[in-house]
């Protein structure tokens, strides 16, 4: 019997988060500044995210891709250009808009979704220390690691998978690290996966919680842009693409 396909609502929690979170201190690195100057730029035939009013995250020198996967489009980052035009895919973008169910308000897509197939492991982007962990939507979970100048949002992962890895709040984990496996979140009726991805937001320092960024109003002051800190690990040759 052909099964039938579950359509994925939006990525931001549908559920109350549920927040285990660390005060452990993030041990010092290079200033903001300094990780700019360290970083290479983009390659000139990358064309670069157009700056949508959320301040761009910053300051991870030489991030490295947040998934080993063997899922054809790995590394492609879903963004609009500074020429206006939308690559990857429009809907898994930063600032896509969100349609509100069952009475909740619209919404503006406060990360980006990157491809990848149920099981992958998620790498941390870099150096860091685990902060949080959180449900999220459709009964996966959410593992924030803050990484210096940046704190990143692993989505949609397997519940308890960081654990399983050895990860806990308040462990120190480095650049390339399994920190969780990417979860299944809906099935069709012949048991086969139909939504599955890594979903990144990024924040300031100290946020141990996602923030919604409802329609028409301003981004949450914590939120980033996490459109040029991906762009940037997909340029780094470091991360094997296989599982």
């Amino acid at each position: 019997m052909k099964g039938k396909r579950a359509s994925k609502g939006p990525s931001d929690d549908e559920l109350e988060p549920r927040a285990h979170t660390s005060r452990e201190p993030v041990p010092e690195t290079p200033s903001e500044r300094e990780a700019e100057a360290e970083r290479p730029p983009l390659p000139a035939e990358v064309v670069p995210p157009k700056p949508l009013g959320v301040p761009f995250a910053e300051g991870v020198d030489r991030p490295v891709w947040p998934l080993r996967t063997r899922h054809p489009r790995r590394g492609v980052v879903s963004y609009r250009g500074v020429d206006g035009k939308v690559r990857g895919r429009w809907g898994r973008r930063f600032a896509a808009p969100r349609e509100g169910r069952k009475g909740k308000r619209d919404r503006n897509h406060a990360g980006i979704d990157l491809f990848a197939n149920p099981g992958d492991a998620v790498l941390a982007i870099a150096d860091g220390v685990v902060t949080a962990v959180q449900s999220f939507h459709l009964g996966s979970w959410a593992v924030f690691v803050e990484h210096g100048q940046a704190v990143v949002m692993y989505g949609e992962v397997q519940k308890r998978s960081w654990s399983q890895l050895g990860v806990s709040v308040g462990a120190r984990v480095k650049a390339g690290q399994p920190i969780a496996r990417v979860a299944c979140m809906t099935r069709d009726e012949d048991g086969a996966c139909t939504s599955h991805m890594l979903h990144v937001e990024t924040y300031a320092p100290g946020t141990t919680q996602n923030h919604r960024w409802y329609a028409g109003d301003e981004a949450p002051p914590a939120l980033r842009d996490p459109s040029l800190l991906l762009l940037h690990a997909a340029q780094e040759p470091s991360t094997p693409p296989m599982a």
